[in-house]
């Protein structure tokens, strides 16, 4: 799914098959990826406004660049996530 530049608000995506979508530059806004797989999807330089990633796996997401606007990555599942410091989170690697 290609959602490169979108502007996305008030959606519900828990529990989606989201795996290798990209989010590049989309602008993202009250949105729930709760449980959801996001693995191998692409957040770069997007900018996430009050997003909940609660359960969501994101092995192999890429968040490089993205803005973080009251949104926490943390209640996700890491494993080779790139996060928006550049820095590459494999805490929960199997």
């Amino acid at each position: 799914m290609d959602l490169t530049e979108a502007t996305l608000r008030d959606i519900d995506f828990g529990g989606a098959e989201l795996n290798i979508a990209l989010f590049d530059f989309a602008v993202i806004e009250n949105v729930s990826f709760d449980g959801a797989d996001l693995g191998g999807a692409s957040f770069r330089a997007a900018r996430l406004i009050n997003v909940t990633f609660e359960g969501a796996d994101l092995q192999a997401t890429d968040f490089e660049d993205a803005i973080l606007e009251n949104t926490d990555l943390t209640p996700g599942r890491f494993c080779l996530t790139q996060m928006p410091n550049e820095s590459t989170n494999s805490t929960e690697c199997d």
